[in-house]
């Protein structure tokens, strides 16, 4: 029996696969979204890749490939990448 023809087409010169994921929405209070902002923009990643990094951290997970090559080790090991808001 022949095997059915893979449908996905080649990957262009864009960035690399991030790999299986899931789309998550959530809705934040208005007042934490320039705290989320500035750690974000210290770390120089995107919206999903930052709140992918916080709840993995926050959960003790290994990070992903794709993060661990982004994340500056050392923000990771002292947790300099902010800490939690005050409410």
């Amino acid at each position: 029996m022949a095997e059915a023809a893979n449908t996905t087409p080649p990957r262009g010169p864009g960035r690399p696969s991030k790999g299986d994921r899931r789309l998550l929405k959530t809705r934040v209070p208005e007042e934490h979204v320039a705290v989320y902002e500035k750690e974000r923009q210290k770390l120089g990643l995107d919206w999903t890749d930052w709140i992918a990094y916080k709840l993995a951290t926050a959960e003790g997970l290994e990070l992903p490939d794709y993060l661990r090559n982004v994340v500056p080790l050392k923000q990771r090991e002292t947790g300099t990448e902010g800490g939690a808001v005050a409410v």
